[in-house]
């Protein structure tokens, strides 16, 4: 999906946000391209429940407990650990 264009980012704070400060935006960064980044994932129960008892051995008991299979526990056991900090780079 290609990044929105300037104006397309000013319109969006001005309805959202309102016109003033759509304007100080505007004038702050006036010709120069604005990034808003993705917000994070938030809380996911079935992530920390699997973080929480798995042992090592309990793969199948711990997939049907969360109704998913017991690849997908897999996947989220590689998963890489979050961190309470957003990367800006």
């Amino acid at each position: 999906m290609p990044a929105p264009k300037q104006n397309e980012i000013i319109k969006f704070i001005a309805e959202h946000v309102g016109e003033e400060a759509a304007l100080a935006v505007w004038k702050e960064f006036e010709g120069t391209q604005l990034y808003i980044p993705r917000v994070p994932r938030r809380f996911d129960p079935k992530q920390d429940y699997i973080l929480n008892h798995f042992d090592g051995t309990n793969h199948r008991d711990i997939a049907k407990k969360l109704d998913i299979t017991v690849r997908q526990l897999q996947k989220r056991l590689n998963r890489p650990a979050k961190t309470a900090q957003i990367s800006l780079f």
